[in-house]
C-alpha cells in the first residue's frame, strides 16, 4: 500500500543505505505563494519552493523513520485516501499538499 508522509520528515539512518537511496525518485517542483500566512507578520505573505521526492518503503523501513514530535505530532503514515480526512481544504496550503500527493501517486512512480 502506498503511503504519504510529510516530505520534510527526518529519515535518519535510512539515508545511509545506498540501495534505498537508489530507490528515491524525483516527483516534481511546486512553487506555492500565499497573500497571508499564519506566522507574524501575517500580511507579508509566504512563498515556498517544494522539491518533492518519493520512495517505496517496506514496513521494516517505515518503522525506522523517526518524526520530530514537536513538528510532526499530527503526522505519520497513512494512505492517500486518508489524506482527505487530515486536510482542511478551505486552507490553500492543504489544497497544495493534496495536489502534490495526488500527482505523486498518479505518476505511478512508487
Amino acid at each position: 500500500m502506498a503511503s504519504v508522509l510529510n516530505s520534510t520528515s527526518v529519515f535518519g539512518n535510512l539515508l545511509q543505505d545506498q540501495e534505498l537511496l537508489a530507490q528515491i525518485r524525483f516527483v516534481n517542483v511546486y512553487s506555492t505563494c500565499f497573500a497571508t500566512r499564519t506566522q507574524p507578520p501575517r500580511d507579508h505573505g509566504l512563498h515556498s519552493v517544494n522539491l518533492v521526492y518519493g520512495v517505496s518503503l517496506t514496513d521494516a523501513e517505515r518503522k525506522q523513520v523517526v518524526l520530530t514530535a514537536s513538528e510532526y505530532e499530527d503526522w505519520g503514515w497513512f494512505s492517500l485516501e486518508a489524506l482527505w480526512d487530515k486536510l482542511d481544504l478551505s486552507y490553500s496550503l492543504d489544497v497544495a499538499l493534496l495536489t502534490m500527493a495526488q500527482e505523486a501517486f498518479s505518476e505511478a512512480r512508487f
